[in-house]
């Protein structure tokens, strides 16, 4: 024989009937199945809390509750009627030309000026880019940026990201060597910091706040080294 099943006894908050639930679900304090017998019930207490509207766009009756009236959701149906309730504007792609339509807001959000994510991705290739630096990225190093220097570099940093603090055995690749001012032809060690793919990745966005984080760094490293020159 099997457990014996164990039911409390519950009053509907609709009807006032008599009905059974499991002790399982008395402990959720907002489920329906300790407070209504059946969902019809549950469907017609909650439609006394809520407040018809007419759909601008289409007519339909809609049942809106409270939540839902503060938040200003009284107005539309669906999504579909609220995307319709202005006509979308003809538009011409900046970067290829390409006719297409847009709706009125999103103009007013700073967008609706490309076609699509590729269009707009194009649009900030090269000097157009909020990073663009004038083209020093294919410039080449200069020849004392070299092995010798990057492996001095790893092993002063005890082969780990500066920024992350993952050893060197824990990435396919070994650390990059990385210019704290972003200037290649500066070589000074002071100016050079070792760093993961992903970190040194990071660093091509926000370069003035990296760059006053790493020369902090070294700034503290360097008051340390003099420390302990003094003591030894």
């Amino acid at each position: 024989m099997g457990r014996p099943r164990i039911r409390i006894e519950r009053t509907c908050e609709h009807c006032g009937g008599t009905f059974y639930c499991r002790p399982c679900d008395t402990n959720r304090k907002t489920h329906e199945m300790q407070r209504f017998c059946s969902r019809k019930c549950s469907g017609q207490l909650k439609r006394k809390t809520r407040t018809r509207f007419n759909c601008a766009k289409c007519g339909k009756i809609v049942w809106r509750s409270p939540w839902e009236i503060k938040k200003g959701r009284t107005v539309y149906c669906s999504k579909k009627c609220h995307d319709t309730r202005a006509a979308k504007i003809d538009r011409k792609c900046r970067c290829c030309g390409k006719a297409f339509q847009v709706h009125p807001y999103r103009l007013k959000e700073g967008n609706g000026y490309h076609c699509s994510h590729t269009c707009w991705a194009r649009s900030r290739l090269g000097a157009k880019g909020a990073n663009w630096s004038g083209g020093a990225s294919f410039e080449p190093y200069p020849p004392d940026f070299n092995i010798l220097l990057k492996e001095l570099i790893r092993d002063r940093d005890y082969r780990t990201c500066q920024m992350c603090d993952k050893p060197e055995s824990a990435f396919p690749i070994r650390l990059a060597v990385h210019h704290i001012d972003y200037i290649k032809e500066h070589n000074d060690p002071q100016n050079l910091i070792a760093l993961c793919l992903k970190c040194h990745m990071r660093t091509n966005g926000k370069r003035k706040h990296w760059q006053a984080t790493f020369s902090a760094l070294m700034a503290q490293r360097l008051q340390a080294t003099k420390q302990q020159e003094k003591t030894a």
